[in-house]
């Protein structure tokens, strides 16, 4: 009985120890409703997505395509029917230790990039002409991401995943930065040592 106890407290103590943490947060771009099948993201756009997802996004628009295979709705770098060549702009609110991306490009292709507060470049990612959809997953302290193409719309992104604790306070728990007593470490590996200091007394009980 007292190793049953000792293993759920331990399994308890971990489970504590980890509810503070950020989680892998998926958003659904469908989620704001837009008229037809492009839409600028304009300021109560972006409103919606800073308070509901932790990011910024600056110059791009919201798209419905048949040619997005993974749900038909994402987001593309520039503004609806402008054909210069541009650069879409995610910040993250809360720094991020990865960001998966579900990538769309058509007929020019695009190149995807992520960067530090720092504005140092991590990882990028470039597709060719053609279309070319797939995914991608970037490591590192990512403050935002970068997404261009040679036109408007060639460059997508129909779904992505991120850590986000849901506070937009500057930074997330799974980053090193974050304020003392919010990283779980110290707490998880005391309970982890006493459980095994308990488990050996129990042990030894047991051959006496």
């Amino acid at each position: 009985m007292k190793k049953h106890l000792i293993g759920a407290a331990l399994v308890g103590g971990l489970a504590v120890s980890s509810a503070a943490n950020a989680i892998p947060f998926e958003p659904a771009f469908s989620d704001y409703p837009f008229p037809g099948t492009f839409f600028n993201i304009d300021a109560p756009a972006n409103a919606y997505f800073q308070d509901n997802y932790g990011i910024n996004i600056s110059n791009a628009y919201l798209y419905e395509d048949p040619r997005d295979s993974f749900d038909g709705l994402g987001l593309a770098n520039g503004s609806a029917g402008d054909i210069t060549p541009n650069t879409g702009r995610i910040d993250f609110l809360d720094s991020t230790n990865f960001v998966e991306i579900d990538y769309v490009s058509v007929v020019y292709g695009g190149t995807w990039s992520v960067f530090d507060a720092a504005d140092v470049l991590i990882d990028s990612i470039s597709t060719g002409p053609g279309e070319f959809i797939g995914s991608h997953n970037f490591t590192g302290n990512i403050a935002y991401m970068t997404f261009s193409g040679e036109a408007s719309g060639t460059t997508g992104i129909s779904g992505m995943r991120y850590d986000y604790d849901g506070t937009t306070d500057g930074q997330n728990c799974d980053i090193s930065d974050c304020p003392t007593g919010e990283v779980p470490v110290p707490s998880t590996l005391a309970l982890l040592g006493l459980g095994l200091l308990g488990l050996r007394r129990l042990r030894r009980a047991n051959h006496l």
